[in-house]
Order: structure tokens, then C-alpha cells, then sequence
């Protein structure tokens, strides 16, 4: 009875010791060699269920926006300023913008966004030659709210707050004269509604055109920290077209 005790005991340690055990990477690496094609494809499910489980449901609600715009501005200063070859308007200006997203609920989401916009004009005139570029970014929180969510279709409305930056420099060549240079330069706060259309072609990505109108503060700009008499509305219009990705 005692020997049959102890042969039990053990039986049971060797085994509990061998479930313990794990499988070596050399090992896991031979055993996956060796399954088929059925096999490999079920155990990259079981993997990819595995790691949705913890983190697709968290990546899934993040989108990444990339766009290309058109946008003006309601006074850049430059209709009071008087240049030799004629009065210049450095519009409509290009731009693009980058937005991260999170989906909070099916059919809100709320993120960051960055744009950027530049524009130029020049002229020459009665033997004078003058230009203006205009250069900025506004970066603020946004949100985004689907209206209308179908397979491939979507319609949302979008607010967006933030803070802009703005700087213009300016040429000035009169005939026979020296040159004359000016760099002015503004900082604004600002809010904009807009709505869009969204083309789904794939889960992950799709095509994008919106509308927007930004109401801006209205500030005097600077020239080397000083006031200049010149107003800055930065309220206008913007269209862009873009592309979205669902991570």
C-alpha cells in the first residue's frame, strides 16, 4: 500500500510538471512549420481574434483625416496697403490639413486638427514691381458629427475651435527706387461650422468633400511688435477635398 502511494505521487508530479512546461520558440517554430495550410489559417485567427479582443476595439475608433483646401480670408490688410504697381490681394489661398479623431460614440467623433494655408500675388506696373505673400496655420479641437451613416455613404457637420497664426510680408519696387520690405505678422482666435459628404470605398478607407465657414477675431496686425493701423479678419470661406483612414 505504501509503494502504491508513492508510485501516485509521483505519476501525479511528472505530469503536473509537464503541463507547467512551455514549449520553447525552436519548438513552436518546427511545430508551425509542420501544419497545413488549413491549420496556419486558423491559427492566424485565433491570433488576430486574440489581439482584437484587447486592443481592435480601442484602434478601430481612431481615424486620421489628410485634406487639401481653398479658403479666404474676410481682411488680410493688404486693400489698405499701397503698392506701386497696384493694388495686390493675395487670394484665395491653398492649403491642407491633418486631423486625428476618436470615435466616442457611433456617430460622434472628437480630435485635433491642423491647417495650414499659404498664398501670393504679385504685379508689375509703371515700370514698378511689387508682391505679397501670405503664410499661417490654425490648430484647434474639432468634432465631428455623422448626420447620416449608410454602407458607402455618410453625411457630417463639423465644429472646430482653435487658435491661428498669421504672416505676410511685403515687396514694394517703385520705378527708378529702392526696394521696400515689410513683414507683419498676427495672432487670432477663431470658430468654424461646416458640413461634409463621405464616399466609403473600403472598411478603412474614404473620400471626402466638405464646406466651411470660420468666423475669426479681428486684430490689428504688427510689424516688429508694433501696430500698424492694418486689420486682420481672418473670417472666411473654406472647400476642401481629402481622404480618410479608419485605423
Amino acid at each position: 500500500m505504501r509503494i502504491s502511494k508513492w508510485l501516485l505521487i509521483g505519476l501525479l508530479s511528472a505530469g503536473t510538471a509537464a503541463m507547467a512546461a512551455e514549449p520553447t520558440p525552436d519548438e513552436l517554430i518546427k511545430t508551425v512549420e509542420k501544419m497545413s495550410i488549413d491549420q496556419l489559417m486558423q491559427l492566424n485567427k485565433v491570433v488576430r481574434d486574440k489581439y482584437s479582443e484587447k486592443y481592435g476595439e480601442m484602434i478601430s475608433r481612431f481615424g486620421l483625416n489628410l485634406d487639401f483646401s481653398m479658403l479666404g480670408l474676410k481682411d488680410n490688410g493688404s486693400e489698405d496697403m499701397k503698392f506701386s504697381a497696384g493694388d495686390l490681394d493675395p487670394e484665395p489661398m491653398l492649403g491642407f490639413a491633418l486631423g486625428l479623431y476618436y470615435r466616442c460614440i457611433p456617430k460622434l467623433q472628437v480630435g485635433v486638427e491642423y491647417q495650414g494655408f499659404a498664398g501670393w500675388d504679385s504685379d508689375k506696373n509703371n515700370g514698378g514691381y511689387s508682391d505679397a505673400d501670405i503664410a499661417g496655420y490654425m490648430a484647434g479641437l474639432s468634432a465631428n458629427y455623422h448626420l447620416l451613416r449608410m454602407d458607402k455613404f455618410g453625411l457630417w457637420c463639423n465644429l472646430t475651435g482653435g487658435y491661428g497664426a498669421f504672416a505676410m510680408d511685403t515687396l514694394d519696387t517703385p520705378a527708378g527706387e529702392a526696394s521696400e520690405l515689410h513683414r507683419y505678422r498676427q495672432n487670432y482666435l477663431f470658430a468654424k461650422a461646416g458640413l461634409g459628404a463621405q464616399w466609403r470605398l473600403t472598411q478603412w478607407f474614404s473620400l471626402f468633400a466638405s464646406g466651411a465657414y470660420r468666423i475669426a477675431e479681428k486684430v490689428e496686425l504688427k510689424e516688429g511688435g508694433e501696430k500698424t493701423g492694418f486689420d486682420l479678419d481672418a473670417s472666411g470661406y473654406e472647400a476642401r477635398v481629402g481622404m480618410g483612414f479608419n485605423l
